[in-house]
């Protein structure tokens, strides 16, 4: 089973897939196929903004080119773009997901979101420079990693209780985590504290939250090596990121 060759929609902007059986996305989807093109540039989704996967429980394996054959004049170079104008991604509900492709750290340049939640053989999400806004990352079991996001502002955590590496994020301003994951956070927080100090001359904000049905969110800031006050915040997008 494989989804329909869409990726050469020229003006699709929000796209949705959910609930489906597949194990793998490939070139296919791309839509690029085996032809001779043209244009000696050619774009996969090329306005898409906002791509969300949904409940997809044997999804496996997500690839762009993998065997993709597109064909122009030998002496042409051929330019392939990926998602060129994404904006927001978000991964819910596909818990055999065992990586994402290379394309999404280098061709999705205006990334500003990426949301991850139950993809629990994921093990490392690394090597997107151009993620620049936020990163919430729940209920992923296997993830080890998170490293080498240069722009990323904020970064969400919850439930990833295998997380032992946070490194390289130059510009984090914001680590928002779970009460589940302050002793793990332990082993590398106060990397990132040092890291930020070093590069910026002022403190990481880092806090803890927990989340109680019947109340607002309360939340806790840890100050260098103790915790230091508490906030009770109500915020329209910890809702929307967080809660179920």
């Amino acid at each position: 089973m494989h989804l329909p060759p869409i990726g050469q929609l020229p003006c699709l902007k929000y796209m949705k897939i959910l609930g489906t059986n597949i194990t793998k996305i490939g070139p296919e989807f791309v839509g690029f196929g085996v032809h001779k093109l043209e244009s000696v540039e050619v774009a996969a989704f090329p306005k898409l903004e906002c791509l969300v996967f949904s409940d997809m429980p044997n999804w496996e394996e997500w690839t762009f080119n993998e065997t993709a054959s597109v064909s122009v004049e030998a002496s042409t170079p051929l330019t392939l773009k990926f998602l060129p104008c994404l904006e927001k991604l978000y991964i819910y509900g596909c818990p055999k997901l065992r990586a994402l492709p290379l394309e999404i750290g280098q061709g999705t340049t205006r990334l500003r979101e990426l949301h991850i939640r139950g993809a629990n053989c994921l093990r490392v999400v690394d090597d997107i420079p151009f993620l620049s806004d936020c990163l919430s990352i729940r209920q992923c079991e296997g993830l080890e990693r998170v490293s080498n996001l240069p722009q990323l502002r904020k970064l969400y955590l919850g439930v990833c209780p295998n997380l032992r590496n946070v490194e390289d994020l130059n510009s984090l301003e914001l680590l928002l985590q779970t009460t589940d994951m302050q002793e793990m956070s332990s082993q590398w927080v106060p990397q990132l504290r040092d890291q930020h100090r070093h590069l910026h001359h002022e403190d990481l904000d880092v806090y803890t939250w927990r989340w109680d049905r019947e109340k607002p969110i309360f939340m806790t800031k840890l100050s260098q090596g103790s915790f230091s006050g508490s906030l009770v915040i109500v915020d329209s997008f910890l809702f929307k990121t967080f809660i179920p």
